[in-house]
């Protein structure tokens, strides 16, 4: 029997008795899915080395001379490729794939979420991890992880409703507090599902923003802050000594939260309550998310790109202008920095959009266009972004720190939830932003529609 076909064993046997799970099998369920997760992790290794392996053997071949025996060879090796790319987590590992073995996991809380996942190290040697947009919170293992998908829909549900029924590993994956007037305390596994669902939204992560797994609540990352000086020796010449300029960036978890209220007959009868709560929460954090990088104050918030001191900064005080636009450019150009896009608001879009030559009567009226080097710049439109501005960066250089476990609280009696016989829940996380290199950001001030 699979470790899988115990744990709905044990499941089966507690429902059926119509009581909870004992200690005993908690313990005993964690232990499976621990065993679960690891015999997954080294599949994903075996087949991702595998994979890796045959490419190395279909390389060696092509630098043969051709001969049927070849040619069959790499036939079959060819068709083995294919059938291991029809698992999603390979055909990541093949659209990102390095040169070198691949790293087989030995432990059950070991760092192999993906390949590409970028690792910083923490001041205790352990492993930071630094996700581009393509990559998820969800993969992230944790050591008391399931390694299963889980739904905060259906944890919110149950915790409202009491009932569990096809929410059997959100319950587990819980720590009840005390019911529905108290808190639930909710893991990595449960809070990255809608932290990734927010993130696919946020316009900033979507431009190139990294996302970084806060393990604290306070992180301080080092920053370049002056490039070091190259020079030419000559014979017999000394080198002049020259130092690279390092800075600090201090980063504190800010709380960061929705409340959404229901009627408890919508929360035990609505048959899209769940994905309807996992949108509303997603869409929620995703609207915050982009206003905090932006244009949070730093005020009891985390500071966002239009607060810092260290970006360049263009004072329009009129309409947008595709002039200005490539002053953004090159001043980012001029501080070593290389733009990879901008975000506006739709009305500015248009603005831009509508930007014509000639009256149409006295000359022809013709479209302006963007210049070259703007189009090159990948656009984000978002009403997130104030019409006042337009933000263009190297986005990569954004850095937003995400606590991947989270706090639900639910009452009936708060507020007016005990008279209208409803559900008020309330979801935090605890985040925070960072900029690693202010001068590689431009905001448009003062623009005018």
């Amino acid at each position: 029997m699979t470790a899988t076909e115990q744990i709905n064993a044990i499941l089966k046997t507690s429902d059926k008795a119509k009581r909870p799970l004992t200690d005993g099998e908690l313990a005993e369920i964690k232990k499976l899915e621990s065993l679960e997760r690891k015999d997954k992790m080294e599949t994903y290794a075996d087949k991702c080395q595998e994979y890796a392996d045959l490419c190395g053997d279909r390389d060696a071949l092509h630098g043969k001379p051709e001969t049927v025996r070849a040619t069959c060879e790499l036939e079959m090796i060819q068709n083995r490729l294919t059938e291991l790319g029809k698992d999603p987590a390979v055909a990541t590992f093949a659209a990102t794939r390095g040169p070198g073995r691949v790293t087989r996991p030995n432990q059950v809380d070991g760092a192999s979420y993906g390949p590409s996942a970028a690792e910083w190290l923490g001041s205790d040697g352990g492993k930071i991890a630094v996700l581009s947009p393509q990559e998820r919170f969800a993969d992230i293992p944790r050591s008391n992880g399931s390694g299963r998908r889980l739904s905060l829909g259906k944890a919110i549900r149950g915790a409202i409703t009491g009932k569990w029924q096809g929410a059997e590993a959100e319950r587990l994956a819980m720590t009840e507090g005390s019911g529905v007037v108290g808190g639930f305390a909710v893991g990595h596994e449960l809070a990255s599902e809608i932290i990734d669902l927010a993130r696919n939204r946020t316009s900033v992560i979507q431009a190139g923003a990294r996302t970084i797994d806060m393990t604290t609540d306070r992180m301080t990352i080092a920053r370049v802050t002056a490039d070091p000086t190259m020079e030419v020796h000559g014979e017999n010449v000394a080198f002049t000594e020259r130092e690279v300029s390092f800075g600090a960036i201090g980063m504190t978890a800010y709380t960061i939260g929705t409340v959404v209220t229901l009627s408890r007959e919508l929360a035990e009868d609505a048959v899209n309550l769940v994905g309807l709560i996992e949108d509303v929460l997603a869409r929620s954090l995703a609207t915050e998310l982009d206003r905090l990088a932006l244009v949070g104050s730093g005020s009891e918030e985390p500071r966002g790109v239009l607060n810092r001191t260290g970006i360049n900064t263009t004072a329009v005080g009129g309409a947008a202008t595709w002039e200005n636009m490539l002053t953004a450019i090159s001043v980012i150009e001029a501080a070593n920095g290389t733009p990879t896009g901008y975000i506006l608001h739709p009305t500015i879009k248009g603005d831009l959009a509508a930007l014509t030559s000639g009256d149409g009567t006295n000359s022809a009226k013709l479209w302006l266009g963007a210049p070259d080097d703007v189009k090159a710049l990948s656009r984000f439109v978002t009403a997130n972004c104030p019409t006042a501005n337009i933000f263009t960066a190297d986005w990569s250089k954004l850095l937003i720190g995400l606590r991947s476990d989270a706090q639900i609280e639910a009452t009936t009696t708060g507020g007016d939830a005990f008279l209208t016989h409803g559900v008020k829940v309330k979801v935090t996380w605890r985040g925070d932003i960072a900029l690693s290199q202010e001068t590689h950001f431009h905001a448009q001030t003062g623009i005018t529609t």
